[in-house]
């Protein structure tokens, strides 16, 4: 088998070039233009003579006349990411999210490559015009969408991961996570700040999880229906990020910071995968990642016996 991974030096997609590799009979090349991932995500696999990085950007794939030719299965995971960060790079966005979306449709039908699972966004749930990312990526579920019916041999699906946490994500800057912020406050033993009053409510997916239900929408395509359909991938349960707070730091002091525009209430997955579930909690990860913190933090570790 051969697999592209598009955006698979990121967060997400390094995880799922992991999972892959898991399969000894595979190669994965990775297209990424390193501009919000990382050589280092790569670090456990870069030995891996399977694995071939090429670093470029998404919308330029449809137009390497030397690119690696016919795959398998092409995972599309390269995009602009995050509510806040599209509103100040509008173009940045549309290219990244719909414009390589378009590329990467192109590039599976000029190779021939039969399946393509692209990543959504769970912000498609709400308004689409909420933010420019929320609106990119439902344009985005659209190309996805339109492409079986009018090249004929490509079958393709979209999924919607639900806020992704787990090892590797980021924990700074403007692109960093909810439960990332947290842990890096936690780790240096300062107050969690908390945006608006604390009462939204996120369905958190272990990123583990994310990269099994997508390697399933690939392998299970028979399963799944008519192409061109969206699944989500999430828990389908919820906490609010008071609750997410109480988690990491019980009983402490907050700050609080002025509420984010164009971010949902509520996310909470539906329409999942037949033949998938999340397997994670939040409060067990949670609960380990605290009691790692202690270990390194307990000077009776380093002793010398």
């Amino acid at each position: 088998m051969r697999y592209l991974v598009t955006g698979g030096a990121g967060f997400i997609g390094s995880h799922l070039v992991e999972q892959l590799l898991q399969d000894q009979n595979c190669t994965v090349d990775v297209w990424d233009n390193l501009s919000t991932g990382s050589v280092r995500n790569l670090n456990a696999v870069w030995d891996e003579p399977r694995v071939t990085l090429h670093r470029s950007d998404v919308t330029e794939i449809a137009n390497n006349r030397h690119g690696p030719g016919k795959f398998d299965v092409i995972f599309h995971l390269a995009a602009f990411p995050r509510i806040q960060p599209s509103f100040d790079a509008l173009r940045n966005t549309v290219a990244s999210n719909v414009l390589g979306t378009a590329a990467i449709v192109e590039y599976a039908v000029k190779t021939g490559s039969p399946k393509l699972v692209a990543v959504s966004s769970s912000t498609c749930d709400g308004d689409p015009e909420a933010n420019p990312y929320a609106l990119t990526k439902h344009h985005s579920e659209e190309i996805i969408s339109m492409a079986p019916k009018i090249y004929s041999g490509l079958w393709t699906v979209a999924a919607r991961p639900y806020n992704v946490y787990g090892p590797r994500q980021p924990k700074e800057g403007s692109h960093a996570t909810l439960i990332g912020i947290f842990e890096n406050q936690t780790e240096r033993g300062i107050p969690l700040t908390i945006t608006g009053t604390g009462e939204k409510r996120r369905d958190f997916t272990h990123v583990s999880d994310i990269c099994r239900g997508l390697i399933h929408l690939a392998k299970c395509s028979e399963l799944l229906g008519d192409p061109g359909q969206v699944f989500g991938l999430g828990t389908g349960k919820n906490y609010s990020v008071l609750e997410v707070a109480e988690m990491f730091q019980p009983g402490e002091e907050r700050t609080h910071l002025p509420p984010r525009r164009g971010e949902a209430a509520v996310t909470l997955a539906k329409n999942t995968p037949p033949g998938w579930k999340a397997m994670n909690s939040l409060d067990v990860y949670v609960e380990e990642f605290k009691q790692s913190v202690t270990s390194e933090n307990d000077p009776r570790e380093s002793e010398i016996v």
